[in-house]
């Protein structure tokens, strides 16, 4: 059929303004950012020092409320997910998949580390996180010859759920997750061969 082009109003000309969150001599890569309560809060690992480091910024004024604070030595692939005010920044330190806490009232105040899983692939890297509005789930890619793929989820009240394997299901190339309207979790992986979802309730873990 003829596809036409439909009337939407005017266009209008953009001219984004960038502001520097870290700027330094390092690199910064495997970057997560979240929004909450009127604060830009990035993490990141520096691959010069194997460092996850974190920083906050105000979204009005742009003033650097945290500057390249350290998060954990030793460590890879972070990622940022809230409960509210409280932020968790999740990542993995050698085989230990870790989190610490802040709240936006007091961001440079960070937490000691909360220990979800022991058997983190630190080859693969993997970790995908998503809020429930009252939980945290991560999805990480395990030690775990043949069943690598794992979901383990924690609340406020920093107890980590039983870790849930999914045998033969392995996340060794990419992993994302999402949450649906439905509250269901659409998990989504690939390996080497093949590309992958599910659909998983929250409520089971």
């Amino acid at each position: 059929s003829l596809q036409l082009m439909q009337p939407k109003g005017a266009i209008y000309s953009v001219f984004p303004t960038s502001w520097p969150a870290v700027n330094n001599g390092y690199n910064q890569a495997q970057v997560s950012m979240i929004v909450v309560d009127g604060l830009k809060i990035f993490a990141y690992q520096n691959t010069v020092t194997a460092e996850v480091r974190y920083t906050v910024q105000d979204v009005l004024t742009q003033t650097l409320l945290v500057s390249d604070a350290l998060v954990s030595a030793g460590a890879q692939s972070p990622k940022l997910a809230n409960i509210g005010s409280d932020v968790f920044i999740i990542y993995g330190s050698g085989a230990n998949l870790e989190y610490k806490r802040i709240i936006t009232t007091n961001p440079s105040e960070l937490s000691s580390a909360t220990n979800l899983a022991l058997n983190f692939s630190t080859v693969y890297g993997n970790i995908q996180t998503v809020s429930t509005g009252t939980k945290i789930v991560v999805a990480y890619c395990n030690t775990n010859a043949g069943q690598q793929l794992s979901l383990v989820s924690v609340g406020l009240n920093n107890i980590p759920s039983t870790i849930i394997d999914f045998l033969g299901e392995n996340p060794t190339g990419a992993l994302d997750m999402q949450i649906t309207s439905t509250g269901r979790l659409l998990v989504s992986w690939s390996s080497a061969t093949e590309v992958k979802y599910m659909l998983y309730s929250a409520n089971l873990l």
